[in-house]
């Protein structure tokens, strides 16, 4: 009698267990990456201009365009999110969940800059920023970055998929 109900519950501490590490797992899952983590589980591109040098994160599924820079502290130094579209539209942006100010770029399919919006601040949250033109392929980074690249209309950036 001593060693069934030893069985019994040595299977069902391990039952328990499992259970456990199943649902530890599922969290894991649902809890954000920390900013380091997201950005290393992202392709990665480097954009160059004016002899400067900036590193890209891709977002180009549905779920990592819905996310973007939302709850990120801050954007490490030259680095920036390229937001890559199946086509070109005019695509709303907004401050959701903004830690910080960002400019954004917005380029067309031939990665030609068709407008600029500079210094988004995370207040202006539910307003959303347009370009002017349709776009299919959009930059966010820190505010002042389109100053510091001299981002200008009409440019085309050079941008590699590393």
């Amino acid at each position: 009698m001593f060693s069934i109900f030893s069985t019994k519950f040595f299977i069902g501490v391990l039952v328990f267990a499992l259970l456990g590490a199943m649902l530890l797992l599922m969290v894991s899952k649902i809890l954000p990456l920390h900013d380091e983590e997201y950005f290393a589980s992202l392709p990665q591109a480097t954009m160059t201009i004016h002899n400067n040098t900036m590193h890209l994160v891709i977002v180009d599924t549905v779920v990592a365009r819905t996310r973007g820079l939302s709850n990120i502290q801050e954007l490490p130094q030259n680095t920036g999110m390229l937001f890559v579209f199946e086509r070109s539209d005019l695509y709303p942006f907004w401050m959701k969940d903004m830690q910080f100010p960002i400019d954004i770029i917005w380029l067309d399919a031939a990665m030609t800059i068709v407008d600029i919006t500079k210094n988004i601040t995370p207040e202006t949250y539910p307003e959303t920023f347009v370009s002017k033109v349709p776009a299919q392929n959009i930059i966010e980074c820190t505010a002042g970055c389109a100053y510091f690249y001299q981002f200008t209309l009409g440019e085309q950036l050079s941008i590699v998929r590393e």
